[in-house]
């Protein structure tokens, strides 16, 4: 949950930015049994961020496969509050693109985030 909150801090900054942000809840703790409560999803609460619920951990699972990890279906290879910036105009097709950025956890890199984002956004 400490992610979602650095992670609007980050679009605090860049307000008017043409952004887009896909934070991807997924189960990872034994209490993680069901999607995030309403509650928890307006910690992000930015208009430019659109929340999801994976619960096969399958984007997980991609981030594992870029890195060179395993297939990432073993519950020691997750992915989570872990944050990765794309050009704009990528798209997941096949294989997901590779990021401009892949720098972990949201909470320790929010400050690089935010730099990478700044390069690379247009003002509304």
């Amino acid at each position: 949950m400490r992610g979602a909150s650095a992670l609007q801090q980050v679009l605090d900054t860049l307000p008017g930015s043409e952004v887009r942000v896909f934070a991807i809840w997924l189960p990872v703790l034994p209490t993680d049994i069901a999607p995030p409560t309403s509650g928890v999803m307006a910690l992000l609460h930015d208009t430019r961020a659109r929340q999801y619920w994976d619960e096969s951990r399958l984007l997980s699972s991609e981030f594992v496969r870029m890195r060179g990890g395993g297939s990432g279906s073993d519950d020691r290879e997750i992915v989570w509050d872990d944050v990765a910036v794309f050009a704009p105009g990528d798209r997941w097709t096949s294989t997901l693109p590779a990021p401009l950025f892949d720098g972990g956890n949201v909470v320790d890199v929010a400050p690089e985030v935010r730099r990478h984002l700044a390069k690379i956004v247009k003002p509304r």
